[in-house]
């Protein structure tokens, strides 16, 4: 007797399956393996932001990732301070895009009193600006 594999189904019948069913079986549609590679390579900005920040010493509040939110929703990823200022930061993967909450959030701080809010997939792009946000000596 042979089992099915779930990677020989095709992409037609996976987005007709119950994502239940789907999650059970290891039949992930395109969408949703496009979905989990993003995510990966969000976590692993996170990590290499983190990372930067402790080593250079330069507080931050970092919103984690591994578990259910204690911020409000919508909240950036990243705060960072610096001598009297502050920043947020939204790390996105390549193809990450803000949720609702996130614009609601962003759109808020950014209006009065203002919060430079940057929303980025790029380490070196979120690094450069902290630096030339909040002023800090290089």
């Amino acid at each position: 007797m042979s089992h099915l594999d779930p990677n020989s189904l095709p992409e037609n019948i996976r987005r007709c399956m119950e994502p239940k069913a789907r999650k059970q079986m290891g039949a992930l549609t395109l969408c949703e393996v496009f979905e989990k590679e993003d995510q990966k390579e969000e976590l692993e900005i996170h990590r290499l932001l983190l990372s930067y920040l402790n080593c250079h010493e330069i507080p931050h509040v970092h919103c984690r990732t591994d578990r259910k939110a204690t911020t409000a929703n919508g909240t950036p990823d990243f705060i960072v301070l610096w001598g009297g200022r502050g920043c947020a930061i939204e790390l996105k993967g390549p193809h990450g895009r803000l949720s609702l909450e996130q614009k609601i959030k962003i759109q808020a701080w950014t209006g009065k009193p203002k919060v430079p809010c940057l929303v980025t997939n790029n380490l070196k792009k979120a690094i450069d600006w902290i630096y030339e946000t909040l002023c800090i000596p290089k």
